[in-house]
């Protein structure tokens, strides 16, 4: 039973669609995210006749037909269809037969939608058309090139972003590979498209991100370097990542979570500037930058074997760091008014000012998430802040108010404000504090620190679930 049920919550919760029809062409199965990509409304969907989910497609064209004709699988192909509710779907899919008895019982069809590589195609096909004419019509291209930032988006007065910057200036003409590390949440991309946008000759061009992790490796492969016509059932001819992005840059993101065979694939480009699609006897020069990031430590990956050290050292002709927030504190006020006006903009709101209270939360606060999780917070504040032009105490969320609470410098910091807090407000911060130190007086040991508190074990479990405690020793 339980197996069963295990098996229900993974399937139905995993990234592809997962959709089978029997021999009358009858969908018996159909997960979740099948039926979500589909447009399909009704739950149950047993029974109800391929045509009628596909109605974009004909006998002749239909990859499930073929399949239960032939009895081969049709593997990695490209589809495109128009859901239920009328919205054009691009798919990267497998069709499988199921046999018994040598006969093909059910055909199983497994697929990942693709929108926006389509998107990004003809985005570039016309960018390009732009930068044959750029010198004589003097038009802004930036606006068209795949980007959204400029430098003047990376934010930050502190030595170690001024130092940055000072880099990206002076790299950004070159040629060479470039390999970004920053945590999650930094700005990396705000980085790379820096770079881009200030070359004075790629910035007219496309620039390309692709996230390394998002995609499984036999289909970021066909994405990279593209596919040749009938190099597999139904393939069509499509440029990789690499075409659309040449004389631009290609930002591959998370780069430490490409295979290592691929890696290898991907450094031949990069030292000859040749690609050769997928199925193709025929090369193509690139005159492509690359720009790839990690949010790990280069050393660790090298520790690890997550990065080849071939690709490491090539990819490694330039090194960036983006420090994380909680190291460059001088840049969080900055950081903070940034997006109180972006977002006044956004929701029509006119703050001002941000508390002196709030602001000392913010400059003692650690941000794991780093200048993302800054920027959330804003978002948050300022959407709820209606009558007033001050963020204050009252304008932050639960949800960050929490994380406050479990921080026990910042702890001390919203104590100091006694008078200025209601009683429970007061009563809650104490008894929080009081917690942690006696949990972590009897190292970890829950039936001891209550013991202390003069409490029941469960009452101190039921607290430490309310206010989300946590402590740095063990639970024994």
């Amino acid at each position: 039973m339980y197996e069963n049920l295990i098996k229900s919550v993974i399937v139905d919760n995993i990234e592809e669609g997962i959709i089978i029809f029997d021999t009358s062409l009858n969908i018996v199965y159909a997960n979740n995210r099948c039926k979500e990509k589909l447009g399909i409304l009704d739950e149950n969907i047993i029974g109800v006749s391929l045509f009628s989910i596909f109605k974009s497609v004909t006998a002749n064209e239909s990859h499930i037909i073929k399949v239960f004709e032939t009895g081969e699988p049709l593997i990695g192909y490209y589809d495109e269809i128009i859901n239920l509710r009328g919205r054009k779907v691009n798919l990267f899919n497998s069709t499988y037969p199921i046999k018994e008895n040598g006969r093909t019982k059910y055909v199983i069809d497994l697929y990942r939608e693709i929108n926006g590589y389509y998107e990004m195609e003809n985005r570039i096909k016309i960018l390009q058309t732009d930068c044959k004419n750029v010198e004589k019509s003097n038009i802004n291209i930036r606006e068209n090139n795949g980007t959204t930032f400029t430098l003047d988006n990376f934010i930050g007065k502190s030595k170690s972003i001024k130092e940055l910057k000072y880099k990206i200036n002076s790299i950004s003409n070159s040629d060479s590979s470039v390999l970004v590390y920053g945590e999650t949440g930094t700005g990396k991309e705000v980085l790379v498209q820096s770079i881009h946008n200030l070359s004075k000759f790629r910035s007219c061009h496309p620039f390309i991100a692709q996230n390394c992790a998002a995609l499984p490796n036999t289909l970021l492969e066909s994405i990279l370097f593209g596919v040749e016509r009938g190099s597999y059932t139904d393939a069509v001819a499509r440029p990789g990542l690499f075409e659309l992005a040449n004389n631009g840059t290609l930002f591959l993101d998370e780069i430490n979570s490409m295979d290592i065979d691929l890696q290898g694939k991907l450094l031949r480009v990069l030292e000859d500037g040749i690609v050769r699609r997928i199925g193709s006897i025929n090369i193509k020069n690139v005159n492509t930058r690359v720009i790839a990031s990690t949010n790990v430590r280069p050393c660790t990956l090298l520790e690890h074997k997550k990065i080849r050290k071939d690709l490491f050292y090539r990819l490694n002709a330039i090194f960036l760091e983006i420090p994380p927030l909680r190291e460059r504190k001088d840049d969080i006020e900055e950081l903070a008014y940034y997006y109180i006006n972006f977002y006044n903009n956004k929701y029509n709101r006119s703050i001002k000012k941000i508390s002196n209270k709030v602001m000392d939360m913010f400059i003692n606060y650690q941000w794991p998430g780093n200048v993302r999780e800054l920027q959330n917070v804003i978002e948050s504040s300022v959407g709820i802040t209606e009558d007033v032009d001050i963020i204050c105490v009252e304008s932050l969320s639960d949800s960050f108010l929490n994380k406050l609470l479990r921080s026990y410098n910042t702890i001390e910091i919203l104590s100091n404000d006694l008078f200025e807090r209601s009683l429970n407000e007061n009563l809650a911060i104490y008894e929080v504090k009081l917690i942690k130190e006696k949990i972590v007086e009897s190292n970890g040991n829950i039936s001891a620190a209550a013991k202390l508190l003069g409490l029941p074990r469960q009452t101190l479990f039921s607290k430490i679930k309310k206010y989300n405690i946590e402590w740095d020793v063990n639970i024994k």
